[in-house]
């Protein structure tokens, strides 16, 4: 009965009016409820409903037999002795009280002399979790009917030593099963609640949400009882050590590879392995062949992967970069508002030229502040393969209203000046932000600009197309509605987003909405 976990202390009447309405077996827990003055009421008043219960507690009181019997008489028949761990240091270090451990045995060995159910639970902590083995060992010498495991909640004591004290998971998963192992030879019945059943033997694993539910795991191959993680944790550790469940069996061994060993291959969407057991099983194949990964399952990776600059420290960006290029793509897409606003932009738009793994490397947007680079710095950048800066008008009054002042001036000094440093190796390119009007400007502006392509605008409209390479661009690249005859397609295509149009469209005769460049949506 948790009805008043939050607030004060219920009277002896509201439990037992509680009490009569239960439909299922229910427990008596706290706080501590061997704290109440009238416990001995309240349980006499307990044995007379219809449904089983028990007492949860740390049991300091039943040290004393008399008082087992005093409470026994009044109709107690079976109590859930808290535990923190099977060894005496470790229980009162979490307890915080010297001698409860002892205290907490002597209980339970009255509970028994006196006929009652003993039943033990533990929340699993990180300095309990090693000791798990040894707990299944006390709780059957002392005569446990059941033991119970549960997962650590971050509320009431936890909330300030959570983080301290929950256990990581992918290092509990071998200490659970071999508790459940033992558990089984004993026959006491396990449960083990609060974990997803990734983490947790899937046959004594109880159904128990946590308080906070994460999304449950994409294409998770656990059974539907699986409550899902606890959004606490994954909020915290993240979701690798989920991840790294999603994997399949490959071949038992893999031939080694002839010669020298060759560098590992890309990650190609596989998560590394975090479990204890699946590392035993990498050891079992023997030769890996060069690729600790082996038998993950792969994911398709986005072509190009796509870097955004923004105000993160610079760190957490160089350390989003490095991640990306794990897995191995050859395309790399540097976007967003920090091309723009980083005082340290030419540091990091070296910092792809570190990486082996990428042969096309674009810098895409406002690149107006790029002029403000000396030369030497933008000869370090001689290993960018482009350099696209974004238009949002034919001139200095329309770009300049849409990005600041002098942005159109600079963006084309900065263009110039990165060709000329890197001695032609950076290729210059445009982005045209289209949106139907300044239809002439644009046409008189076209043949100036370098590399042009078209990327539409959300407030597009349809317009005339005029003659000329810009309607000839246009016209091979707009959808219908807007005018043009960009020819359909079957597959996601590179160039294109999905329609933002409204179900109007018809997506077989429609390649859809023209990006210029994929997997952008930045307006710098």
């Amino acid at each position: 009965m948790s009805d008043w976990a939050d607030g004060p202390d219920p009277t002896l009447d509201e439990l037992l009016a509680r009490a009569a309405d239960m439909q299922r077996p229910f427990a008596v827990s706290g706080g501590e409820p061997t704290l109440r003055p009238d416990l001995p009421a309240l349980i006499a008043g307990l044995a007379a409903t219809s449904q089983p219960w028990r007492l949860v507690t740390d049991a300091l009181p039943m040290r004393s037999a008399a008082a087992v019997a005093t409470l026994h008489q009044a109709g107690l028949r079976a109590v859930r002795i808290r535990l923190h761990a099977p060894r005496a240091d470790a229980h009162d270090w979490l307890a915080g009280q010297p001698g409860s451990f002892a205290t907490a045995l002597k209980a339970a060995r009255n509970l028994r002399a006196a006929g009652l159910r003993l039943e033990l639970a533990c929340t699993v902590s990180r300095p309990a979790a090693p000791l798990l083995p040894d707990l299944v060992d006390v709780a059957v010498s002392l005569g446990g009917a059941s033991l119970h495991l549960d997962a650590p909640r971050r509320a009431g004591p936890l909330t300030e030593s959570w983080v301290a004290l929950s256990p990581r998971w992918a290092r509990l998963q071998p200490l659970l099963e071999l508790a459940a192992a033992r558990a089984t030879r004993a026959r006491l019945p396990l449960t083990l609640r609060g974990w997803p059943t990734c983490v947790a033997p899937a046959d004594c694993t109880a159904p128990t949400p946590p308080a906070r539910l994460a999304a449950r795991c994409a294409g998770c191959p656990g059974p539907e009882s699986c409550p899902g993680p606890d959004a606490d944790y994954t909020d915290l550790f993240g979701r690798a050590e989920l991840a790294s469940q999603d994997r399949r069996a490959g071949p038992r061994r893999v031939p080694k590879a002839p010669g020298a060993p060759a560098p590992p291959p890309p990650r190609s969407g596989r998560s590394p392995s975090t479990r204890v057991r699946d590392v035993l099983r990498q050891v079992a194949r023997g030769d890996l062949g060069g690729d600790p990964l082996v038998g993950a399952a792969t994911a398709p990776l986005p072509d190009p992967m796509v870097w955004r600059l923004d105000d993160r420290p610079s760190r957490v960006l160089r350390q989003e970069l490095v991640a990306a290029a794990q897995q191995g793509p050859r395309r790399l897409l540097i976007t967003g508002p920090g091309l723009r606003t980083r005082t340290d932009l030419g540091d990091l738009l070296k910092e792809p030229a570190r990486l082996t793994c990428f042969d096309d490397v674009e810098v895409l947007g406002a690149l107006d502040a790029l002029d403000s680079l000396d030369e030497r710095s933008l000869r370090r950048l001689r290993t960018v393969t482009r350099f696209v800066a974004r238009l949002h008008g034919p001139d200095a009054t329309a770009h300049d209203a849409v990005v600041g002042p002098g942005s159109f001036d600079a963006t084309r000094r900065a263009l110039s000046r990165v060709v000329e440093a890197t001695k032609g190796r950076s290729e210059a390119a445009t982005e045209v932000v289209w949106n139907g009007r300044a239809v002439n400007a644009w046409a008189a502006r076209w043949p100036e600009l370098p590399a042009p392509r078209i990327r539409l605008a959300d407030d597009a409209v349809s317009a005339p197309l005029p003659d000329g390479p810009l309607g000839d661009a246009l016209r091979a690249g707009l959808p219908p509605c807007l005018g043009g005859e960009a020819a359909p397609s079957t597959a996601a295509s590179p160039g294109y987003d999905a329609c933002r149009r409204g179900p109007h469209c018809e997506p077989d005769a429609c390649a859809g909405w023209p990006t210029g460049a994929p997997a952008t949506g930045d307006t710098e």
